[in-house]
């Protein structure tokens, strides 16, 4: 069983009033055989946010064989969001496993440990970054038409994210990364339609999709059509093309998981349709050269 140790204070009062000395959570396996039994070690975090419901740090975990990952641990201290928890967990380990290193981050593992009644569940997954700071609509053309194709590919094997909004999208090496999957669903996409700039706007139900309708909505993309309200929709303002933008993008997406010529799924040169996904490389440090937490 491989261990997670956390030897550094952590700043969520929520779980240090229960826990105040070292972590050591357990490694769940629910989707997955059970890897070589390991013992990794945090010693230096970074608080990237403390919520309501998740305290979310930016942390160095050391590895049984030395390596070391630049890592978020997303910690749920109190066992209240275990089911949404649990949800984020079988994305990375089932249906959206092909995408991590690409569109998903590289996912480390679900780590926890009961401290009383409360079940602490950890998340540890590849540091992608800063959430994006501006809105959909204010992107570049590039970074525009590789998101579409990121969501797109998660669609192809049968996910919704269900929560796409700027602040669950990173961007390394030029190219999107989503995250925050609590809310995502299982999905057949029935697209039907191309993205071309400047062209009426479609209803959902001509689209195809809801979820990529909203997001293409949210870009701009698409001239004033049929009257359309989206329900918790925070973005009053009326989308508008912009002339930085190309004069128009053109996507095209054929869906459903498609087999490398080797015949079997490849994470990094993973297809979906007629769109092959981009490649990063993992981020990761190496055990003198990682920051520690200010």
């Amino acid at each position: 069983m491989t261990t997670l140790s956390i030897n550094c204070e952590l700043r969520c009062d929520r779980l240090m009033k229960r826990a105040p000395g070292a972590l050591v959570l357990e490694r769940v396996y629910d989707y997955e055989p059970p890897v070589a039994e390991e013992e990794w070690t945090v010693n230096a975090v970074e608080t990237i946010q403390t919520g309501p419901r998740f305290c979310v740090f930016r942390a160095q975990i050391i590895r049984s064989d030395g390596d070391a990952l630049d890592a978020v641990l997303k910690i749920d201290p109190t066992g209240e969001c275990e089911a949404a928890c649990k949800n984020e967990l079988k994305v990375y380990q089932t249906k959206g496993k092909v995408l991590q290193g690409t569109a998903l981050p590289e996912f480390y593992g679900c780590f926890q440990v009961r401290i009383g009644a409360a079940m602490v569940t950890c998340l540890a997954m590849e540091y992608c970054g800063e959430p994006l700071k501006k809105d959909f609509d204010e992107l570049d053309s590039d970074l525009i038409g590789k998101l579409l194709i990121a969501v797109a590919a998660l669609h192809g094997w049968g996910l919704t994210h269900g929560d796409l909004y700027p602040r669950n999208v990173r961007v390394v090496n030029e190219h999107p990364v989503l995250i925050d999957f609590e809310s995502s669903e299982s999905h057949t996409c029935g697209l039907r339609m191309q993205v071309i700039q400047g062209t009426t706007m479609p209803t959902p139900e001509e689209y195809g999709c809801t979820e990529l309708h909203h997001l293409v909505w949210r870009m701009g993309l698409w001239e004033p059509g049929s009257p359309l309200c989206y329900q918790n929709n925070p973005y009053s303002k009326k989308t508008q093309i912009h002339s930085a933008l190309l004069r128009y993008i053109l996507i095209k997406i054929a869906f459903g998981p498609s087999r490398t010529s080797s015949g079997s799924y490849g994470r990094k040169q993973s297809q979906n349709g007629r769109g092959i996904i981009w490649s990063r490389k993992r981020n990761s440090c190496s055990k003198n050269s990682a920051k520690s937490a200010s």
